[in-house]
């Protein structure tokens, strides 16, 4: 590798470090064409030494014949980490206009029952302060301060599933309602035993008259019991 002026001809394979306005460059030939490749630098001490180390990387490249003859990978990584990408924060809508945005999207597949249940949910979700869809935390507390803890439950399960609908259409990324339903007490329904109609001791009984009868039953009585 050698380093000369501008004017200089550079020989098949080698990189030479050449200064234009005061910033360097590569210059090198391969497959009978001249590039230049702006390492993005000014011509300091400093960055002179970085510039050879990546005219020795494009140098054994091409003895190698990895060279890359997009120029990509020998593109200065420090211009290339100070583009910013154009990313604008997705705006986070409050759970009340969510809570909108959805009831509208599934008006006409509710029946009118379901929907008086999500209107009296909405007028609910209207009482508290109009939070940010993902504070669920505060949400919650709010809700237990103007409604019933099970009906504050029932309230972050249909959130849950708001936020669910939510993610597939590109409105918000996270749900934190998930789960958090079920960390609360358990519905009435889910504490009491499943209904049974006889006692074991009438139960077996009742089997045991089956077995013993004779005859068939007709509408007004057992026909054939003997």
């Amino acid at each position: 590798m050698s380093q000369t002026p501008p004017t200089s001809k550079a020989s098949k394979g080698t990189v030479q470090i050449i200064t234009s306005n005061n910033r360097l460059q590569l210059r090198f030939r391969y497959g009978g064409k001249r590039h230049y490749l702006s390492m993005g630098l000014s011509d300091t001490p400093l960055n002179r030494k970085a510039a050879e180390q990546r005219a020795n990387q494009i140098e054994l490249d091409i003895i190698s014949g990895n060279f890359d003859s997009t120029l990509e990978k020998y593109k200065p990584q420090a211009a290339l980490s100070t583009v910013t990408p154009d990313i604008t924060p997705k705006p986070i809508p409050g759970a009340s206009d969510l809570w909108r945005q959805y009831r509208e999207y599934k008006a006409a597949s509710l029946k009118a029952t379901t929907k008086g249940y999500h209107e009296a949910l909405a007028r609910i979700l209207e009482k508290i302060p109009s939070y940010p869809v993902s504070d669920a935390l505060a949400i919650k507390a709010e809700l237990e301060k103007v409604t019933t803890v099970h009906q504050t439950k029932r309230i972050l399960i249909q959130l849950s599933a708001v936020c669910k609908w939510a993610i597939k259409h590109g409105l918000i990324d996270a749900n934190p309602y998930d789960g958090m339903a079920g960390e609360m007490p358990k519905f009435k329904y889910q504490l009491e035993p499943s209904p049974n109609a006889f006692s074991e001791e009438e139960r077996d009984r009742v089997i045991e008259a089956f077995k013993a009868h004779k005859g068939n039953w007709n509408g007004r009585g057992i026909a054939g019991a003997g």
